[in-house]
């Protein structure tokens, strides 16, 4: 190499390192500006092209730090944990939330760059049950995790989320934890699609359960129940599984079924196309389950009667004295004070289809002519009295479950604030479920904006 070349390669030098320094300058720049324009909020916006590469850069402890300060971590470099119980860490200002129960916080997993993720269980606002919120700790910082927090509903705005939870703290929208996620829809080995439900709750909550299924983001678990040893009809629901206990609801997409809410699907004979249900069963609490035949000896008792337009196989009952038709008879009956249809001609007609899905069970789908009138009832009863004053309450149902307990009717203790006392103990509602009776034609009524919602109530 010439004196020349040399000359020329340390320019070269010299000038990539003033690039870098001036790269590094306009990032800093770039973090004081964002930081300014904010006007002093908390709330961090990712801009996903703008990450540098920081740390250990090997792959199993690889972290990346976003220009306006946020951390960006994948699932590598991610050791998840039985939950630990924290003390408490103050996210929330006291008395926010409705309920009795504190907040409660938990250590789920460690980031080998020294962050942790922590999952927040907040008492619950209504029936649906807790509040589940997840947040990355880092350099002494919590950062929210919107897309981790089904508390937060996807329609909400993270800042406007944070504001009203009064939480002092910062979003983080880039984040990527694989084993934390519940995509709309999943699909599995095989081909099967399942597809996002609503309800998120703990493992320790379901009944008895088992794997069935495995897939990127978790454990597949299947839950079964059935409403006594003599039933035909049992209610499966399937959970996905994630790394901190947490499981959320799935339901199998069937290849037949359109995706809208109703079950509606075509025949291959050119029959109308047609809305079914595929839940039967007249009890809350099933978690929005499927129903399927119960029984082992179910394939020798129907007979393929159709094929869907997918070319699924459908199958009808066999005979009308068939204990399973006899029992979804039943179940039309619900919410009929005379059954409009009798047996004998629900069992000529036989509205039903079976149909042998992906996990090897037979789900059952009853035509939605056929479907139960007041299925059950699942409400909250809210007391805003003028001043403090004893209350009491009777519902028009046959209830199955209270809180606090129905007995003979709720006899309590309310407050104008919609605070209620029974038994010494503090409830921001009454709380039933059960068999709902006749109600009164509801032909008036007035809509309150969204905004005005709090104060209208």
């Amino acid at each position: 190499m010439t004196k020349h070349d040399k000359v020329i390669y340390s320019l070269i030098a010299v000038m990539g390192i003033v690039i870098l320094s001036l790269s590094a300058w306009i990032v800093l720049m770039k973090v004081d500006f964002d930081k300014k324009a904010q006007g002093g909020t908390n709330v961090i916006n990712i801009q996903s092209n703008t990450n540098l590469e920081v740390g250990n850069t090997n792959s199993s402890n690889l972290s990346n730090l976003n220009t306006n300060g946020n951390i960006a971590t994948t699932d590598k470099g991610v050791t998840y944990i039985t939950p630990e119980k924290l003390g408490d860490l103050s996210l929330f200002k006291s008395g926010y939330f409705v309920g009795d129960a504190p907040v409660a916080y938990y250590l789920i997993a460690r980031l080998d760059s020294g962050s942790q993720i922590i999952l927040v269980v907040a008492p619950p606002e209504d029936p649906s049950g807790d509040i589940y919120l997840r947040f990355l700790k880092t350099n002494g910082k919590y950062y929210f995790l919107p897309k981790y927090s089904p508390g937060i509903s996807a329609d909400t705005e993270p800042a406007d989320f944070l504001a009203n939870y009064n939480v002092s703290t910062f979003v983080d929208e880039q984040s990527v934890f694989t084993q934390l996620d519940s995509p709309d829809s999943i699909t599995l080995d095989g081909g099967a699609v399942l597809r996002k439900s609503w309800q998120q709750t703990t493992l320790d909550q379901l009944g008895d359960y088992k794997e069935v299924a495995n897939s990127p983001y978790g454990s597949i678990l299947e839950e079964k129940t059935n409403a006594d040893a003599n039933s035909e009809i049992g209610v499966r629901v399937l959970y996905l599984k994630h790394a901190d206990n947490l499981v959320t609801q799935y339901r199998l997409k069937f290849p037949f079924v359109n995706d809208d809410k109703g079950l509606q699907f075509a025949l291959q004979n050119n029959e109308a196309v047609t809305s079914y249900i595929a839940q039967l069963s007249a009890s809350c609490g099933n978690r929005d389950g499927l129903s399927y035949a119960l029984k082992s000896d179910i394939a020798s008792r129907i007979v393929k009667s159709e094929k869907t337009t997918t070319n699924e196989d459908l199958y009808k009952i066999k005979s009308s004295d068939d204990p399973l038709l006899k029992e979804i008879y039943n179940f039309y009956k619900i919410g009929r004070e005379q059954a409009s249809v009798s047996y004998d001609d629900f069992a000529k007609l036989n509205p039903v289809f079976i149909y042998r899905d992906f996990f090897n069970d037979y789900q059952i789908f009853l035509s939605a002519d056929y479907g139960a009138l007041a299925e059950c009832g699942k409400p909250v009863v809210y007391l805003y009295p003028e001043k403090d004053m004893n209350v009491s309450v009777k519902v028009a149902a046959d209830i199955t479950k209270s809180e606090p307990i129905y007995g003979n009717g709720w006899s309590v203790f309310a407050k104008p604030n919609g605070q209620i006392i029974s038994d010494g103990k503090a409830y921001p509602y009454l709380f039933w479920e059960g068999q709902g009776q006749k109600y009164p034609e509801i032909n008036s009524g007035f809509i309150v904006k969204k905004e005005n919602l709090s104060n209208t109530i």
